[in-house]
Parts: C-alpha cells; sequence; structure tokens
C-alpha cells in the first residue's frame, strides 16, 4: 500500500516515466493562435475562489441565529480542522478482507520462523514476547480503517475548515464543464455524500439556480446543518425543489443532469461497495449529463478515483452496441479514454493544486491564500466526438529560451515536450503562463528520430564538406 505523497520521490525518474528521450514537436491548433491574434492572454497565476457572497451571508446569518455562542470558540475548531486535514492525508484505501487474511498469515509465519513456533495460539500465547510483536506488526500492517461520522461538532468543523476549500475545487471542476460546453444549464441534481451542501452551492454559483436537488448524507447532523444554512438560519425555509435523505434511493428511475459525489468514495468499506455506488450514479446521470467525482489528492484519493475511471471505461465499452445512453467519455482531466498511465506507471498521484480564501471570519485568515490538492474526474453520458488536447499534469519547467512541459496526451501516454522560443514563440509565451492541470492546446507531431549533427562549428564543417 503507497503512503500519502504530493511531491516527488527522489528516486522517480521522470525520463523514463514522461519518454523524454523521444520528444514530439508541438503545434499551436490554429483555433487558440487565432485567439491570441485578437487579443488573448493566459492568466499568469491560477484563480483564486472563494465561497459565493449568498453563501457566505447565509453562514454568518446561522453563527449569529443559532450558534452566536461558536464564535467565541472558533480557534478550538480550527484546532480540531486540523486534527481532521491530518487524518484525512494520511488515510488509506480500506483492504479487502482477502488481502488482510493474507497480510496475517504473513506475519504469522514470519513470527513461526523467528521464534521457532509450530503454530500461533493467539488466546494462549506464554511469551509476551511474541504477542507484544504480534500486536505491533498487525497495528502497522493491517490498515485499521474506519468511516468519518460527524456529529455537530464535526459538522460545525467541517463547516468552518474544510467546506471552503471542497466549494472551491467544486467551482473550479464545474467551470471547465461551462467552458467545455457553454450551452450546458443543469436543472437538477443528485449529490452523494451532500454533506452542507458545498455541491449545491457550487452549482448555483457557476450555472445558475436548480428547480431539484436531492442530497443524500448518512449523517443528520450533517443534514440539520445544511437546511439551517439554506434557509438562513431557519431550517424550515429551504428553496422548493431541494430534498434531503440518509440513504441513497434504491430505485434509479429518476435520472439527472449533474450527479455529483464528493470526498465521499473512501468512506466506503469495499471496492464492491465503491463500484456499486458508481454503478448507481452513473445510472442516474441523464443523457449528455456529467458525473463529478472528486477526492484529497492523495495516493488514497486518487486511488479510488482511478478505480472508479476505470469501472465506467469498461461499462462503456460494453454499452456501445447494447445501450447507448450508458456510453461516456471523460471529459476532465484525462484527455483520452485508454487506461491511466498515471496510475500504471508512476509513483505519484495525478492531482491539481485548487486556490482558494476562507470564509470572512478572522480567525479563519481570509486574507490568507491557500492551497487545495485533488484528484477527480468529470465523466459525461455521450460518445466523444472530435480530438482533445493535452493536458499538463506537473507544472512546466522554464529555462531561459524554452519550457519543458509535462502531458497526459490524447493517446493514452505520459510525454515530455520541448517548447522553443526560436521555434514558435507564441506557444513559447503562452507555455510561460501555463500551470499545472491547464490544457496545452497543441497537436503533438508523430516523433521523428534525428541524427545528432552537434554543435554550430560542427553544422559548418559539414556544410562546408
Amino acid at each position: 500500500m503507497r503512503l500519502f505523497s504530493v511531491s516527488s520521490p527522489l528516486l522517480r525518474d521522470r525520463q523514463v516515466i514522461y519518454n523524454a528521450t523521444k520528444r514530439p514537436d508541438p503545434v499551436l491548433t490554429e483555433e487558440f493562435r487565432n485567439k491570441i491574434k485578437e487579443g488573448y492572454k493566459h492568466p499568469r497565476r491560477a484563480p483564486v475562489y472563494e465561497p459565493s457572497e449568498e453563501f457566505k451571508k447565509n453562514v454568518m446569518k446561522v453563527f449569529d441565529k443559532v450558534f452566536p455562542a461558536t464564535i467565541d470558540h472558533i480557534d478550538k475548531y480550527v484546532a480540531s480542522g486540523e486534527k481532521l486535514e491530518k487524518f484525512v492525508k494520511h488515510r488509506l484505501v480500506p483492504l479487502e478482507k482477502g488481502e488482510i487474511k493474507a497480510r496475517k498469515n504473513r506475519i504469522e509465519d514470519m513470527l513461526k520462523e523467528e521464534f521457532s513456533l509450530e503454530d500461533i495460539d493467539k488466546e494462549n500465547i506464554p511469551d509476551k514476547a511474541v504477542m507484544r510483536k504480534l500486536k505491533r506488526m498487525e497495528s502497522s500492517h493491517l490498515c485499521r480503517w474506519a468511516p468519518i461520522e460527524f456529529d455537530e461538532v464535526g459538522s460545525l468543523t467541517y463547516l468552518l475548515t474544510k467546506s471552503a476549500a471542497e466549494f472551491s475545487s467544486l467551482r473550479n471542476i464545474f467551470q471547465q464543464i461551462k467552458e467545455k460546453n457553454p450551452t450546458f444549464q443543469p436543472r437538477t441534481m443528485f449529490d452523494l455524500g451532500s454533506g452542507i451542501c458545498t455541491g449545491l452551492w457550487a452549482i448555483q454559483d457557476t450555472f445558475g439556480k436548480v428547480s431539484e436537488a436531492f442530497l443524500v448524507d448518512p449523517s443528520k447532523h450533517m443534514n440539520d446543518l445544511a437546511r439551517l444554512i439554506l434557509g438562513g438560519g431557519d431550517g424550515h425555509q429551504i428553496p422548493a425543489g431541494v430534498s434531503f435523505r440518509l440513504k441513497t434511493p434504491s430505485s434509479v428511475d429518476l435520472q439527472y443532469d449533474l450527479v455529483l459525489c464528493s470526498n465521499t468514495l473512501l468512506e466506503l468499506p469495499t471496492a464492491e461497495e465503491r463500484l456499486t455506488s458508481i454503478h448507481n450514479l452513473w445510472a442516474r446521470v441523464g443523457e449528455d449529463g456529467y458525473l463529478v467525482l472528486v477526492e484529497t489528492g492523495t495516493n488514497a484519493g486518487f486511488h479510488v478515483i482511478a478505480e472508479a475511471r476505470d469501472y465506467l471505461n469498461q461499462l462503456s465499452q460494453m454499452s456501445e452496441d447494447d445501450d447507448a445512453l450508458h456510453v461516456g467519455h471523460a471529459v476532465a482531466p484525462c484527455p483520452h479514454d485508454s487506461a491511466c498511465p498515471r496510475h500504471a506507471h508512476d509513483t505519484i498521484p495525478c492531482n491539481f493544486p485548487i486556490r482558494y480564501r476562507n470564509f470572512d471570519i478572522r480567525q479563519l485568515k481570509p486574507d490568507l491564500i491557500q492551497t487545495e490538492v485533488i484528484s477527480y474526474l468529470v465523466f459525461k453520458k455521450s460518445g466523444r466526438e472530435g480530438g482533445s488536447v493535452p493536458r499538463l499534469v506537473e507544472t512546466p519547467v522554464r529555462a531561459k529560451s524554452c519550457t519543458y512541459c509535462r502531458l497526459c496526451t490524447n493517446m493514452g501516454t505520459l510525454q515530455e515536450i520541448l517548447v522553443r522560443k526560436k521555434d514558435d514563440d507564441d506557444l513559447f509565451q503562452l507555455s510561460k503562463r501555463m500551470k499545472c492541470g491547464d490544457e496545452l492546446p497543441v497537436n503533438l507531431k508523430e516523433w521523428v528520430d534525428k541524427p545528432k549533427i552537434g554543435t554550430p562549428w560542427m553544422k559548418r564543417k559539414q556544410t562546408q564538406n
């Protein structure tokens, strides 16, 4: 099981991972070159998101009307939020029953060999040293997993310390959908693991009001707090069309324009339950609708997103002939529908940074720009039309006259390219402004092995000869 990591291990060979010995030449798309001629300039910095004005206003009303004493104790909630963040960042994917049994057997075999035992009877082990080592090894190798349960204090902690980051992450993802499909206007949404309705607030801030929102969260306290926020301090004044449930309905007859599952897959104990949830969520997506999955950008979060992506790809491929309504494709961040090359060949998660600010409460440092790292998937219920452009999966490395860009390509591969100022100044200036997570509007020529001529002196000598 991989440990949490958002940075590169020292032994990670990027030359091999990104096929740096065979760099294809990039060609800026004509559509984007025309945009540059019309005066377009890519922003140098990633956007900074923060909760919408209405969201912030309603949250402050809740504290004023329902939790007036909480403002005086926010420091305690911030401290609890830091512990929650640390727990989430170091969380692992729960082990399957077969893997747990196999690990226990390996541990017992190691102890039997070390202490020359024929068998290990946990209830009648005379040697205390064996028992101590057995407990220590089981504790470190069996991945003690438990779901996070939110009570009233936990819900308020999440609201104050995590919801702004989640809102900003979803706002960034929904903005990508809007840019790719300007005519998309979701009127209905389904949210599994809705929490305090951060997803609903982000959807409305991006696309406008929705007519129906079906919100499912197993925590009664989360649902109660969400109602209070939607009603501006009055849980009985929620907008029409918004409904809450503690459990997902068994029927999947109703379909929605946008289906969301944010920070929820890691709360499910087995791969079977995760994939069953993905199957049910995909069945709820209407034609030309979107399924959005988001997790924290750790190895565990990336693993469950990649697991869901593989399942959706297989489901889509099997449905091409039998049921066109189940055919879909990845919209973001993947520019292809092949197996994830990062999950198969790399040692760090595919994740992307989101910049955000917290609520306007002094103890939460609202002026401080913070960063949240996420792994996500946007899957659309329709076939892929036309080509797609590569996406930067690492921050470009800038030199004086060139930029090294590491991409996930529409061929399903990881590839490093070199953007040179002398080859295309428009593309070079654009690459200097690009960031991790941006799409690079280029087509990649097929790589051709070019003979190395050498230094300029050798070139002149060969020309003279």
